[in-house]
Order: C-alpha cells, then sequence, then structure tokens
C-alpha cells in the first residue's frame, strides 16, 4: 500500500450543493448548478457510509484501500441532460490488466500504463502523473477534466 497512519480510502461528496449521488454499475453520479461529476472505484467493493456520519457530506468508502478512483466532470452546457452524460460514461469501462489502468474520457484524453503499484509513474496521452506517497488525495489532475488518484 502507499498510505501509512491513514484511514480508509474515501470519497468525499458534499451535501451542500451537490444533488443525492445514484449508484449504476461502477459508477457514482451527481450534479448541482451548472456541473455533472462521475466517481468509478475501479477495484473492489465500494459503499456509502451512515448518513449520522457527517451532516454535511457523504462519505464513499472503498474496500480496496489501493483502488484506483476515476473522477469525471463536465459541464452542463456539454451534454442534453444528466441522463445522457451518465450514457456516456457507462459506456467507458477502465480495463486493469493487472498492475496496469486504462482509461478514455469524455474529453478523449487517455490514461494508458497508469501504474496501480505506487512504486512507479503512470502516464496520460497529456502531462506526466505524479504519485504523492502517503497521500489519499488526488494525486494528479489533468486540465481537460480527467483526474486519477
Amino acid at each position: 500500500q502507499a498510505s501509512r497512519g491513514a484511514d480508509e480510502w474515501r470519497v468525499y461528496l458534499s451535501k451542500s450543493g451537490l444533488a443525492a449521488p445514484v449508484t449504476e454499475g461502477r459508477w457514482v453520479f451527481t450534479e448541482a448548478a451548472g456541473a455533472f461529476a462521475a466517481v468509478h472505484v475501479v477495484r473492489g467493493e465500494f459503499t456509502f457510509l451512515e448518513e449520522s456520519t457527517d451532516r454535511f457530506g457523504r462519505w464513499l468508502q472503498c474496500a480496496d484501500a489501493t483502488s484506483p478512483v476515476i473522477i469525471e466532470v463536465a459541464t452542463t452546457s456539454d451534454w442534453p441532460d444528466l441522463a445522457a452524460f451518465r450514457r456516456a460514461l457507462l459506456d467507458r469501462t477502465p480495463t486493469l490488466d493487472g498492475e496496469v489502468l486504462s482509461y478514455s474520457g469524455l474529453q478523449g484524453d487517455r490514461l494508458s500504463s497508469f501504474s496501480t503499484n505506487a512504486s512507479r509513474h503512470g502516464s496520460t496521452a497529456g502531462p506526466r502523473i505524479s504519485r504523492l506517497h502517503g497521500s489519499t488525495t488526488v494525486h494528479s489532475c489533468n486540465p481537460r477534466g480527467i483526474a486519477a488518484s
């Protein structure tokens, strides 16, 4: 594992300004004024912790503390509605071949040869992804909307 002294691997979704998340397959979808967002847990089970654990947001907990998480965000002006955004993402399935993750995002960016092993760097069609060892936050953000952790 890449992190020490950290709690389980979780993604926080605020309740303020975001619609209640909807899970479809391995994707979790939500929307806010002007934006759609989706989270994909690549490996292992995931669940939302009980509502009582945080009155301001929801925690999506990953059973596999080393699972990559893909976050896609788009403006509502790019899509007719949330259903169209959802359909587009449900057609995109990340592949995991051993420790190597590959994924093509909504903007045409390709995340390829991304190592889920914290000892190596991954690569994208754009800038190199840097790994921040020991961090449980997003490690890198592509300026066109793909974040990989």
